[in-house]
């Protein structure tokens, strides 16, 4: 069904990046509530963001959360810990800068190729001497439904003795949990030069987390005008995904 393409020039030349580049707004809305009393303070962030980009059909958007918490229950011990969590989705047309991004599809493509052809399809590179670029418009609008989903939890705990004047310990665990989710569809593009044979549909998925654990005993000491210290710990880690 593509062997006779009907393309006609476009004399006055198409602006690709015009095409494919739109207004673009950022909303991005976030909620700080911190407080305590004379022992504790705690401070909790809440966030959302959502990025449209300058591409047409592709975007961005976060919900993010934090809270922090520190305490002094007695005057030689401190306490805290801090959790916060990142769900983010990128969507649309989403490469690196190179050649088969979107910015070198838009400067690659002659403006002699316009938009469609005469039967309102996408037009491309096909015809002879048109190089073997891809319609910007034509990867926008096919690649829309294209995710990156991840989400992050993460948060420390520790805990800080002063034994006495100038000696103190402290221990300190972190954990990184994460997961992320992507989907890809792909879609023939006929009227390209180089166009493949096969639509196709992919999803990844996949998850890991980390922790470390760290353990430093501190001295410090001031002898008149000089100071002096010294500190000496151990730490673990480990990595599974």
């Amino acid at each position: 069904t593509d062997t006779y393409l009907i393309t006609k020039a476009n004399k006055v030349g198409t602006d690709w990046y015009g095409e494919s580049t739109r207004t673009a707004p950022l909303k991005e809305y976030t909620l700080d509530v911190a407080g305590g009393s004379a022992n504790t303070t705690y401070a909790l962030q809440l966030g959302y963001t959502d990025e449209q980009g300058i591409f047409k059909f592709t975007g961005f958007n976060r919900f993010n959360g934090r809270l922090n918490v520190n305490s002094n229950p007695v005057k030689w011990m401190e306490v805290g810990a801090t959790v916060g969590t990142v769900f983010t989705t990128d969507y649309g047309y989403q490469t690196d800068n190179g050649e088969s991004s979107m910015v070198s599809w838009c400067y690659r493509l002659p403006p002699m190729v316009p938009v469609y052809d005469i039967m309102g399809n996408y037009a491309g590179s096909r015809a002879s001497g048109m190089g073997n670029a891809q319609n910007p418009l034509f990867l926008l609008d096919k690649n829309q439904y294209d995710k990156t989903k991840q989400m992050t939890v993460s948060g420390t705990a520790h805990v800080r003795l002063n034994l006495v004047k100038g000696l103190s310990v402290q221990s300190l665990i972190g954990i990184n949990q994460y997961g992320y989710f992507q989907r890809n569809i792909d879609y023939v593009e006929v009227a390209a030069a180089e166009r493949g044979t096969y639509d196709s549909y992919g999803e990844t998925a996949g998850s890991g987390y980390n922790w470390t654990w760290t353990n430093t005993i501190e001295y410090s000491k001031i002898f008149g005008q000089h100071s002096f210290k010294i500190i000496g710990g151990s730490e673990a880690y480990d990595n599974q995904s």
